[in-house]
């Protein structure tokens, strides 16, 4: 049975630079499982699992408009340190917010500290890279 568009599966997934070091994996109990095609995965893989059949074993090289996406400019934003949710503070920390529009919590990354405000970037940490995807697909569901 191959993948095709609205199927449920459950993926093993690497990303890798190009000089081999791993970025992130998702397998074990910590595998990946989502609807095809349906926008909960980056495009990338979507496109990436179809025609796949359980077991098999892809490697593709994804731009980031495939992957994580471009950095957006819009997404690095300046705070006022007051706003700053913790006391000691540092560049390259990352620190939990959450969305007014959605409720949800996000990510910021702090890049830049003055004396009265601190520029956090919002982008995902993947933002503007090219990786090196291995994936498996290890179950089908229809």
């Amino acid at each position: 049975m191959k993948v095709k568009q609205g199927d449920s599966v459950k993926i093993k997934c690497v990303g890798k630079m190009f000089n081999g070091s791993n970025l992130f994996s998702y397998e074990g109990d910590n595998s990946l499982e989502f609807k095809v095609g349906k926008g909960e995965i980056i495009p990338g893989i979507d496109e990436i699992v179809m025609d796949m059949h359980e077991g098999q074993t892809r490697e593709a090289v994804l731009p980031p408009e495939k992957a994580f996406g471009n950095k957006r400019n819009e997404l690095v934003i300046d705070y006022s340190k007051e706003l700053v949710p913790v006391g000691n503070i540092y560049i390259g920390e990352v620190l939990d917010f959450k969305d007014r529009k959605s409720g949800r919590i996000v990510k910021g990354k702090i890049i830049d500290i003055d004396r009265d405000n601190v520029k956090i970037d919002f982008n995902n940490p993947f933002a503007g890279k090219t990786i090196k995807f291995e994936v498996t697909v290890l179950e089908i569901n229809r």
